[in-house]
């Protein structure tokens, strides 16, 4: 069946339903919200690059900040990744990582938040990388 999307009394547009195909719940993606926003920032006091025998470590730091800018809370599933080293000479170790769970084969990590109105949280995670000598790696 067709459904017609609203929100905040604004109309959005139509979409399909299949009735045959939902349970009791039925989730629906209706796209960005304007009114959460979300920006991401290396945090330049964490990261260095250190030489220690044969080794470079390299220390990488993120900021993570959620604003909520709705007059109502809201519950959030914030994702970020750190990188997963295919390669036995290359040792990727988490450092913080605020709360969050990490995936570790595939470097995912999560936090479920709960943000008031008006609200903003910040999330850090660290890591640090160590390899070779002579070896280039690009950490981004």
């Amino acid at each position: 069946g067709e459904a017609n999307i609203f929100l905040d009394g604004t109309f959005l547009g139509k979409t399909q339903i299949n009735p045959a195909t939902t349970q009791d719940t039925l989730r629906i993606s209706l796209g960005r919200d304007p009114n959460i926003v979300v920006s991401r920032t290396r945090d330049v006091a964490f990261t260095q690059q250190r030489l220690i025998g044969g080794r470079i470590t390299e220390n990488v730091g993120w900021e993570i900040s959620v604003r909520n800018n709705n007059n109502f809370p809201v519950l959030l599933n914030i994702q970020d990744q750190i990188p997963v080293s295919m390669q036995g000479e290359i040792e990727v170790r988490p450092r913080e990582l605020s709360g969050a769970t990490l995936d570790a084969e595939t470097g995912f990590v999560s936090w479920k938040l709960s943000i008031p109105p008006a609200g903003t949280q910040n999330l850090k995670f660290q890591y640090s990388v160590q390899y070779p000598r002579g070896r280039s790696v690009t950490l981004e």
